[in-house]
């Protein structure tokens, strides 16, 4: 059956994605999209994989990409039944308005999407948007309105995640605290739950998790201790999205990411591409420049740590006379 394959590609899509292999999850994604289409009035079904595909796209940096998948199909998306692909679809809609200067629109989308996670009994959705609009208040130097939106995410929180591979209500609130806090003790204490969530999640595969995980982690080590602890922790994340080259959940954790990115990228990884393509995201943020539609995604660099040592010292032989 047709639609049994629509479902089982998206399924799959939505797993390979889960464990950073987006060149796998792309392909059942398209395939679930190509099917669905030859389904005559399945047009909800038909669209379930638009979400999860915007998303990805929207990782590798493919903004245009991403929003030509979302943005006709948002309408039908959002009204579906499932909750993993109406997260998908308001959060990546929300982040494409945001990263075009169109406050109004991302917050819109955000409220709406609150809305339904309420009136659906969605809890994941709620924290998700709670969470996504923290981005956007700390981005305006809206701090009090931050503080609140986290108080309330912790109010939503289990004592524990409840879900693995995907972001759970506690991960959500744990982030979200942890980019709102001013105060030391609480940095403090959000950090050690944040560097368990973030080791879990790397030890599990769950790497998308991983990466959103470790660049918040990231951020606020640089906020309340040490820059050296927030630029290790970021070197970790970086190598976890090198293959799939995802490069948003890092540039979007927040503006202290391109002062770690300039840390490292002053050492041996200046020749290394990927870490210049952050730092080219994360600068055209900073600026408040919106980056150009982005082509296929970098090839993944195969080098590891001692290799870039090798060829920074090869280069310099060579430079010297």
């Amino acid at each position: 059956c047709i639609r049994d394959r629509v479902y089982r590609d998206l399924v799959l899509g939505i797993a390979e994605f889960a464990q950073g292999k987006l060149e796998t999850a792309e392909f059942h994604y398209r395939e679930s999209l190509r099917r669905g289409q030859e389904v005559k009035g399945f047009a909800a079904g038909a669209a379930l994989a638009a979400a999860p595909l915007a998303e990805l796209l929207y990782e590798r940096g493919c903004m245009e990409d991403a929003d030509s998948e979302i943005g006709p199909r948002l309408e039908v998306v959002t009204t579906g039944v499932v909750p993993e692909t109406t997260i998908q679809a308001f959060v990546t809609a929300a982040r494409i308005a945001d990263r075009r200067g169109d406050s109004a629109r991302t917050l819109g989308l955000l409220e709406r999407a609150e809305s339904v996670g309420l009136n659906r009994g969605w809890d994941r959705l709620l924290a998700a948007s709670l969470f996504e609009r923290i981005r956007v208040h700390l981005v305006q130097d809206s701090h009090a309105a931050a503080i609140g939106l986290a108080r309330r995410l912790q109010d939503l929180r289990p004592q524990r995640p409840t879900l693995r591979g995907v972001a759970d209500v506690a991960h959500y609130a744990c982030m979200g605290s942890a980019l709102a806090s001013k105060d030391p003790d609480e940095l403090r204490e959000l950090t050690v739950e944040l560097e368990r969530m973030f080791d879990e999640a790397s030890a599990s595969g769950s790497i998308v998790l991983a990466i959103r995980l470790g660049s918040v982690l990231a951020v606020a080590y640089d906020s309340y201790s040490s820059r050296t602890t927030a630029v290790d922790v970021l070197r970790k994340v970086i190598e976890l999205a090198r293959s799939g080259g995802v490069v948003s959940s890092i540039v979007d954790a927040g503006p202290q990411v391109g002062g770690l990115l300039d840390a490292i990228a002053g050492g041996t990884a200046r020749h290394d591409p990927f870490v210049q393509r952050l730092l080219r995201e994360s600068k055209a943020l900073r600026v408040g420049a919106r980056p150009a539609a982005a082509g296929p995604p970098e090839p993944p660099v195969l080098l590891t740590a001692r290799e870039c040592d090798i060829l920074e010292l090869s280069l310099i032989h060579i430079s010297e006379p």
